[in-house]
């Protein structure tokens, strides 16, 4: 659980990093990141990340903001337990970021669909296959 600790600090550096370097999300000089949430709502964030293993909170990171990875069903069931408010706020967080502005939509479409398919796998409870949450439709 240590890992975890600091999983929201990672998740906010690689987002930022991979906005440098992914073509028409750069980040300029002119560009600012998003606002430092309050120490408060810092905190909470932190609680939140600190619900989720490292592994997990990057495949929904990644399923979320790049629809690149699919969300395996045992992170479905740690997104369960770390909860829908603590998920919305961590996605809602990062989309502050200005880059982003484009594609807040879809990316909150995303994550409400990840988040539905995950409530659907965690319930079942099954341990046979269960469908993955990716949300990959093309």
């Amino acid at each position: 659980m240590a890992a975890s600790n600091n999983i929201f600090v990672m998740m906010i550096f690689l987002f930022i990093a991979t906005l440098s370097v992914t073509p028409g999300l750069g980040i300029s000089s002119d560009q600012e990141l998003p606002p430092d949430p309050s120490p408060e709502y810092r905190k909470h964030l932190h609680e939140c990340a600190q619900k989720i293993s490292e592994e997990c909170g990057d495949e929904v990171f990644y399923s979320t903001f790049f629809n690149n990875v699919t969300v395996s069903n045992g992170c479905c069931v740690q997104l369960q337990h770390l909860g829908k408010s603590c998920h919305d706020d961590l996605v809602y967080f990062l989309l502050e970021a200005p880059e982003l502005g484009s594609k807040v939509s879809e990316i909150s479409t995303r994550s409400e669909k990840i988040w539905d398919k995950c409530v659907l796998i965690a319930k079942s409870g099954s341990s046979a296959p269960q469908p993955s949450a990716s949300i990959i439709e093309d």
